[in-house]
Order: structure tokens, then C-alpha cells, then sequence
């Protein structure tokens, strides 16, 4: 299920990143070959209106393959529009993974997620409301919560059928049914479970022999305020990736320190394990940070990458001539094997941190 799931992720980032090229190419007349999802071999393709769609067997990627991308063939190609036009094709898979985590940033809070890069103590209360918990602090020895099989951790969430919205509620509760037989409702490390057991009378710590907090595990916005939420958050996170990728700069010159690892497809499919486990709303998260980082990443100034492309773009501005074709397209190639080269090193490393 995880490796399903794991695919699932990778195919739509994928699959919106390239939209974003191709409906950018379609707006601005440019023909469109093929829309591919994965690489090759090739699984599946059909021809409509003059584009292939295909599906390949190799789910790590996907392509648009734009008309006349190399050379002019009619004037629905790629190298005869506007560098302006050709700029808006090439940055259109980008702004569509910015999109994307937006989107899903929106239904990350919907479902009461907590903010991904963003502190909420900064903002005013009304915007924002607090989810409660009560949580055990300290069990004693020798007391009923110690016989009855409490734990340090243990979230309380019903005592006799009674619902527990703070920690005075159950004190108040607990302290009124001494000598009494009692059913707690508990969640213990992501999972729910009945004890059952006997109020004792101990007068500290209360009549179960327990401390207990209120604890806030999840900051909720009012559903008005999570567009701009989203929004704020997404930024931020945006701040972050650009940051981590400028620490590795310098990390290359001993001038910082690493703030992290990077992970390869291997490394990612372990983290997508981990986020399967733990839920939907960790799924939610790891969809939007590896959204953001598939925008950032594409967009830097690196050859091959949509970001070389449109630096290409750029000393074409300024020359006020074309790169000859030759020159580009071996600058893109050099740039896309060391690419490769990179993926399998850090995949390989990513292999070898497991035994």
C-alpha cells in the first residue's frame, strides 16, 4: 500500500507539472507532440488532435514534448514564439506545483492540521481556535491508575462514557467516583484502547493516583481565515527550500554547516512509508512540501532543468540573439546526465543507510 501510494504521490506532482506546460503551450498556440507521464518503455498512447498521450512504464518523471522545440517547422512552434511566450511555457510547470500545495495546504487545514512553517502564537486568537487534550504527566507507584495499566503519554478521551474536554473535567469527575468501578477511553501513541479498573481514595494526585496537563497538540484556524493561512504558510515554506538550497551552496565552500540530508526517490518512497503510517493528514504534508520542492528545485538556474531554460531565455534577451541550437541543446544534455548521475549516487546512498 505504501509503494502504491508512494507512486500515486510522485505520478501527480508529476502529472500537474506538466499540465501546467501544456495547457501553457496550448493558450499560446504551440503545438504539443506529446504528453507523456513516466519514461519510457512505453505502456499505453493515443494520438487526439494532433497529440500523443502516453503512459510509460517508469513512474519517476513525465514530459511535454512541445512542436518545433529544436528547430521551426510551422509557426505553431515552440522556437518561433516570443521569448516572453516561450518564458510563460517553460515556468508554467512550476506555478502549477505552487498551485497544487496551495491547494492542498487549504485541505491540510480544513482537516485541522497544524501550520507546516509557520508559528501560530504570532497570530491573533481570533482566527485561530486550540484543539484540547488531556494528557498523564507522572503515574505513582502503587495507585489504581499504576494497577490499571497508565502510562506517561496516555491521552484521556472518555471516562464512563463521559466526554473529557480538560484536565479539571476529569479531576472533578474521577474525585466522585471513589470505590467505583470506571472505563477510561485512551489513546496511546496513535491508537485507542479501553482499561478498566477502581477509583481508589487516595487523597493526592487525585483519586487515581495520576498527574495530568492540558495539552494543545493542533492549532485549528477558523475555516475564513485559511486562505490567507495557506498562504502565509506556503510562502514560508518556500522561504525554507530556498534556504536549505543555499546552505548546501555553502556547505560546498565549508562556509555552514548541513541543516539537513538530501534524499533521493529511494530516500522519498521510505519518508511516503512513514507518512502512510501515520495518516492521511501526514500524507497531506509530504505532498505539499515535496510540491514546493519539485517548484524550487526545477527552477533553478541548473541546465536541463526549466530554470536552465529559462536563463537560456534570458542571455537571449540580452544578446538579442538565439544560442545556436547546438550549443543549447549540448549544454542541456551535459546538464541532464550529471543529473542522472546524482539521482543514482544519492539513491545508491539512500540503499545503503538501510543495512
Amino acid at each position: 500500500m505504501a509503494l502504491v501510494i508512494f507512486i500515486l504521490i510522485i505520478a501527480i506532482l508529476i502529472l500537474v507539472h506538466e499540465l501546467g506546460h501544456f495547457l501553457a503551450a496550448r493558450r499560446n498556440k504551440i503545438g504539443v507532440d506529446e504528453f507523456a507521464i513516466g519514461f519510457p518503455p512505453r505502456l499505453w498512447s493515443k494520438k487526439i488532435k494532433g497529440t500523443r498521450y502516453s503512459l510509460n512504464a517508469i513512474p519517476l518523471g513525465g514530459y511535454v514534448k512541445l512542436h518545433g522545440e529544436d528547430r521551426a517547422i510551422d509557426d505553431k512552434s515552440f522556437i518561433k514564439k516570443s521569448i516572453w511566450a516561450r518564458f510563460k511555457v517553460i515556468s508554467a510547470g512550476v506555478l502549477m506545483n505552487i498551485i497544487l500545495a496551495y491547494v492542498l495546504l487549504i485541505i491540510y487545514f480544513a482537516f485541522s492540521g497544524s501550520p507546516l512553517a509557520t508559528d501560530p502564537a504570532k497570530y491573533p486568537d481570533f482566527i485561530k481556535s486550540k484543539i484540547t487534550q488531556t494528557v498523564i504527566t507522572n503515574v505513582l507507584d502503587d495507585s489504581s491508575a499504576k494497577k490499571m495499566g497508565l502510562k506517561v503519554g496516555d491521552i484521556i478521551l472518555d471516562v464512563n462514557g463521559q466526554k473529557i474536554s480538560d484536565a479539571n473535567t476529569f479531576s472533578n469527575y474521577t474525585a466522585s467516583q471513589k470505590n467505583k468501578p470506571i472505563i477510561l477511553k485512551i489513546e496511546r501513541e496513535k491508537e485507542a484502547k479501553t482499561i478498566q479498573g477502581e477509583v481508589g481514595e487516595r487523597e493526592d494526585k487525585g483519586s487515581l493516583g495520576v498527574e495530568i496537563a492540558n495539552y494543545y497538540p493542533n492549532i485549528v484556524f477558523k475555516w475564513w481565515a485559511i486562505p490567507l493561512m495557506s498562504v502565509i504558510d506556503l510562502f514560508n515554506i518556500i522561504f525554507i527550500t530556498l534556504y536549505f538550497f543555499w546552505n548546501l551552496i555553502l556547505v560546498l565552500f565549508n562556509q555552514a554547516k548541513p541543516l539537513g540530508e538530501v534524499v533521493g526517490p529511494v530516500g522519498v518512497y521510505f519518508v511516503a512509508k512513514q507518512a502512510v503510517a501515520l495518516g492521511f493528514s501526514y500524507v497531506l504534508r509530504l505532498m505539499i512540501l515535496l510540491s514546493v520542492n519539485l517548484a524550487v528545485i526545477n527552477f533553478l538556474p541548473i541546465p536541463a532543468l526549466d530554470g536552465g531554460r529559462a536563463l537560456f531565455l534570458l542571455i537571449e534577451k540580452i544578446r538579442g540573439k538565439k544560442m545556436k541550437e547546438e550549443t543549447e541543446s549540448l549544454v542541456h544534455l551535459i546538464g541532464f546526465l550529471i543529473l542522472i548521475v546524482l539521482i543514482i549516487f544519492i539513491s545508491v546512498r539512500d540503499v545503503l543507510k538501510l543495512f
